[in-house]
């Protein structure tokens, strides 16, 4: 004799189970997505600062030959 027949579990309680696990699961993706976008935008960031710098370094030398 099973769960099931034993009467230890319901159709309504295996119902939930598989719900949870689909929760589970769907909880899982959004985890993983969230953590590639925060990588994706880190490094974007740090994209940015780094051409922040370029275009400080560029605008430096742009002034200093409009000076000569």
């Amino acid at each position: 004799m099973n769960l099931l027949e034993s009467g230890g579990f319901s159709c309504s309680n295996l119902y939930d189970v598989e719900k949870q696990g689909k929760v589970k699961e769907a909880r899982s993706k959004v985890s993983e997505t969230l953590v590639k976008m925060h990588g994706e935008v880190w490094n974007a960031h740090e994209e940015s600062k780094d051409l922040e710098k370029v275009l400080k370094d560029r605008t430096k030398e742009h002034a200093l030959n409009i000076k000569k």
